[in-house]
């Protein structure tokens, strides 16, 4: 293969044995031979002829991950100890991008990878799955059913996260205001809210469906009463699903409800309520669903939008947060390392937010035409916006108020998501012993 120049490189290897005099040991049994090493050989070509193909589908990712997986247990079952695994642990960390780092990354490498694969017989395809493991960030994971992955073993909330079912993280209540109301499509992480996040599906499936496979008829998630609108009214239940995603992100809808939400679930208005007996009630509703689907997009982070994620951004995106120095220079090397206290190493190790540095200033003229200059036509307009400085020299320049204070599941989006990952602080410690 090729290194990150470009260069030739090894990325990976396979011995059949250790020496010439093990290899001509082993000739003399040839089935026995072929039995200890032929499924990891394999495995190797496998991976070796497809090694310049692009990981462009789900599926792909999660053969090469079961790929590692399988010769891990093949070696582990052929040397009978986990020192054996160095050479797959390096060929997974430089395929995938990732590092196992430190005694936890040895540990979960060991215990995932080997000893559950072992005491299963193999990994699981199925078990390859997708989690929105925090606001923004979707990742790949292998869970088991028996783990405690989301607090406690869930079997039964497996075979209810299929492709095309929709899920609504929410609160049953909010200690300060209410900033919930998510969308993800995958495996839901409790990282997602900072209080009791529960997830609400679409649809549920069948309790002997199968995880990821879709059944050939999911039944709807859905009350009497709201089954009875929906028909009533002669719209989808894909309509009401956007419509509730627009209502909890309406402003006016937040501050009217403030006091009820520390107490209880959202209440949700529904146009002609109960039965949409009011001659606009299709239309509304139908508004309010377009904003919520354009909502499901931004909130999405797998979803693709134009001119927001790919394309031409529009102008008043394009002037926020744009990438400045203090000398005016183009920002390189040492200017996107985030030094100036955006996060620390907290009790065992876990990355904590910090104040980091900011600045507060007038709007320019520029800026103020950009979001609606004194017409508040827009919601981003503010006499005032924020520098926020990644360190010392470099910074984002105009970062709205809006922008820079809105919450998503009780997280402020920008700190949990785009900062803190992303600071450089000393590390820890490791764990003695």
């Amino acid at each position: 293969g090729e290194d990150g120049s470009g260069q030739p490189a090894k990325l990976e290897t396979f011995r059949l044995a250790d020496s010439a005099e093990a290899f001509a040991r082993g000739l003399e049994t040839p089935r026995a031979f072929a039995r200890k090493m032929g499924a990891g050989l394999g495995e190797y070509l496998s991976r070796a002829v497809a090694h310049r193909a692009a990981l462009t589908e789900p599926k792909d990712l999660v053969w090469l991950l079961a790929s590692y997986a399988r010769d891990a247990l093949h070696r582990v079952e052929a040397a009978g100890d986990a020192p054996s695994l160095h050479e797959v642990r390096t060929a997974l960390e430089e395929a995938l991008g990732i590092r196992f780092e430190g005694e936890r990354g040895a540990r979960f490498f060991r215990s995932t990878l080997v000893q559950r694969l072992r005491a299963r017989g193999g990994p699981q395809e199925a078990d390859f799955v997708r989690q929105a493991y925090r606001l923004f960030d979707n990742r790949w994971l292998y869970w088991e059913a028996g783990t405690n992955l989301l607090d406690r073993p869930r079997p039964e909330y497996r075979p209810h996260v299929f492709e095309g079912n929709l899920w609504l993280a929410a609160n049953k209540r909010e200690i300060q205001e209410f900033t919930h109301g998510n969308l993800i499509r995958h495996v839901g992480g409790w990282k997602l809210g900072n209080w009791g996040t529960h997830f609400f599906p679409l649809w549920l499936q069948d309790d002997d469906v199968e995880m990821g496979k879709k059944a050939t008829s999911p039944r709807l998630n859905l009350s009497g009463a709201a089954q009875r609108y929906i028909e009533r009214l002669g719209i989808r239940a894909e309509d009401l699903f956007h419509h509730v995603l627009s209502v909890l992100h309406d402003p006016a809808y937040r501050a009217a409800n403030a006091g009820a939400f520390r107490m209880e679930w959202p209440r949700l208005p529904l146009p002609g309520r109960p039965d949409g007996d009011t001659a606009d009630a299709v239309e509304t509703l139908a508004q309010s669903a377009a904003r919520g689907r354009a909502l499901a997009q931004l909130l999405d982070p797998d979803t693709p939008v134009p001119c927001v994620t790919t394309g031409a951004l529009r102008p008043e995106i394009a002037a926020i947060a744009v990438p400045a120095t203090t000398d005016g220079r183009n920002m390189s090397g040492a200017d996107f390392a985030l030094t100036v206290g955006w996060g620390h190493y907290g009790s065992g190790g876990a990355v904590m937010p910090g104040q980091g540095r900011t600045e507060e200033r007038p709007c320019t003229p520029d800026e103020q035409v950009t979001f609606g200059g004194t017409t508040h036509a827009s919601p981003l307009h503010s006499p005032t916006t924020f520098d926020i400085y990644l360190n010392g020299r470099a910074y984002w320049r105009n970062v709205p108020a809006a922008v820079w204070r809105y919450k998503l599941g009780g997280y402020r989006v920008l700190n949990e998501v785009a900062v803190v990952p992303r600071t450089q602080h000393p590390r820890p410690p490791p764990d003695p012993g």
